[in-house]
């Protein structure tokens, strides 16, 4: 995984695609549980569920607010954004 600096942040947003990691055993939505915080939470339209409930993430479309790691209901976070624009 990439390491950014606080000063290259902003060009790197602009050229890769956010770094979103979506951790299956934590997702309550795996688990057979409702859950759309993430898909609620994410004004860039960047996450979704799959037909089976699953939490997807289209990195190029996602600004790295962080919404959806912030809002995640569970214990620890599903959703995990590497980096963000502050």
């Amino acid at each position: 995984m990439e390491t950014v600096s606080r000063r290259n942040l902003l060009t790197f947003w602009q050229r890769e695609p956010c770094p979103v990691e979506v951790i299956p055993t934590r997702c309550w939505s795996v688990a057979g549980q409702p859950c759309d915080y993430c898909v609620t939470a994410c004004e860039a339209g960047a996450v979704w569920q799959d037909e089976d409930g699953r939490p997807r993430v289209d990195a190029a479309r996602c600004d790295g607010c962080g919404q959806c790691e912030y809002l995640c209901p569970a214990p620890t976070p599903a959703i995990q954004v590497t980096a963000r624009v502050e």
